[in-house]
């Protein structure tokens, strides 16, 4: 009896221990204050170009490209998000390209995406050469959700926010502080 007691003892405490982790960002935990995170990226080859009030913003090579990373904190300044914005390419066929491999080296690591759309709407489609302008105009929508016990993993086509171009975007939430974030605003409801 006292080893079965034992056993479900370390198995809940593995259990536990398990459901701790946070999602990692270039192998770094999305956790801690936003300013160690932010140090992090940098000994990693990113470099500062932003500090601001919401969040830090940094440049730097991410799966052979480079990008810009935002680093989201929570209102607490610990860091929950990572948002990285890919440059915008010239023509549909790379970002189409760039689209797949991330999608395919994220379902790699994550295991398929629980949710994925790829659809233009009329009067706009697939092989059309209207492809990017449908993606300006909000008439097309690719998007990729990859869910862990760390956190979620959005990949997704979309105006990226600086340049207005159609651009690959990847959202890095982990599920440990985004429900801590939750939870302090839903003090405030």
């Amino acid at each position: 009896m006292k080893r079965i007691v034992l056993f479900l003892m370390t198995l809940g405490i593995c259990c536990w221990a398990g459901a701790q982790e946070h999602l990692k960002f270039k192998n770094i935990p999305i956790d801690g204050p936003e300013k160690a995170f932010v140090e992090a990226l940098c000994q990693n080859e990113f470099h500062l170009v932003n500090d601001g009030q919401f969040g830090a913003a940094l440049r730097g090579r991410f799966t052979g490209k480079t990008v810009d990373v935002f680093v989201i904190p929570t209102s607490e300044g610990t860091t929950s998000r990572v948002a990285v914005n890919y440059p915008s390419p010239d023509n549909w066929g790379s970002l189409r390209l760039d689209f797949y491999t991330l999608l395919r080296s994220l379902s790699f690591k994550y295991g398929e995406p629980v949710e994925m759309t790829q659809e233009f709407q009329l009067p706009f489609s697939d092989g059309d050469g209207r492809e990017l302008e449908a993606l300006r105009r909000g008439r097309a929508r690719w998007y990729a959700r990859f869910v862990s016990p760390e956190g979620t993993i959005h990949l997704v086509i979309a105006n990226n926010p600086m340049t207005q171009q159609p651009a690959i975007n990847l959202l890095y939430e982990d599920a440990i502080n985004c429900r801590r974030q939750d939870e302090l605003n839903s003090q405030d409801l």
